[in-house]
């Protein structure tokens, strides 16, 4: 019994602690103060198997099976590692958060001079009046505010990351089949190493 208090504990201080993370990470991107952590060699393949073992504690009770492609053969990029993680489980957690059943599926490849990853979810899918809303500070949508989980800062973080990696995240997605959320990095990038 004790045990299993001591676990409800620890998970409910580190939700806090995301939250608060959340919370300064934006902050720091509004005042222009934040900074990366660049390095060269950053391995898709190890952030996105990282991420997706994380997210499988979030699918416990669900119908939901996480499914991941990476070529081995994708080539390295140059950016703050742990940045590129925090933006690829932002978005896997959104699709455990929304996906009570079937499965998510995420791919990176390699097209037009950047590595693209998509998370593809089989939830309820994203409003059209809703898409550019989600990228707003503390916005969320209506099925986002009935879940009652997060602060809306998850995909307003991921934008400005990608965007101050020279990439982009977007999305795609039909009401009552899904959406799928993607992030594009150059592989050719004006960072330079911060070691």
């Amino acid at each position: 019994e004790q045990v299993d208090i001591l676990r409800k504990v620890e998970a409910r201080s580190k939700h806090l602690l995301n939250l608060i993370n959340d919370v300064l990470d934006i902050s720091k991107i509004e005042t222009g103060s934040l900074e990366l952590f660049v390095e060269e060699n950053v391995n898709i393949g190890d952030i996105v198997r990282t991420a997706v073992e994380t997210a499988q504690s979030l699918l416990l009770g669900k119908d939901v099976a996480i499914i991941h492609e990476v070529p081995p053969d994708l080539p390295p990029l140059t950016g703050d590692a742990q940045r590129i993680q925090q933006i690829v489980l932002n978005l896997l957690s959104n699709a455990c958060k929304f996906t009570d059943h079937g499965q998510i599926h995420v791919c990176a490849d390699r097209l037009n001079g950047e590595i693209v990853i998509a998370i593809r979810d089989s939830g309820p899918g994203i409003a059209p009046e809703d898409r550019e809303l989600i990228f707003e500070a503390f916005r969320q949508t209506k099925d986002g505010l009935r879940k009652g989980e997060g602060t809306g800062l998850g995909l307003p973080i991921s934008r400005r990351l990608a965007e101050a990696h020279g990439g982009r995240v977007w999305l795609e997605s039909v009401v009552g089949q899904g959406s799928t959320f993607y992030v594009a990095l150059p592989l050719e990038t004006c960072l330079t190493p911060t070691i």
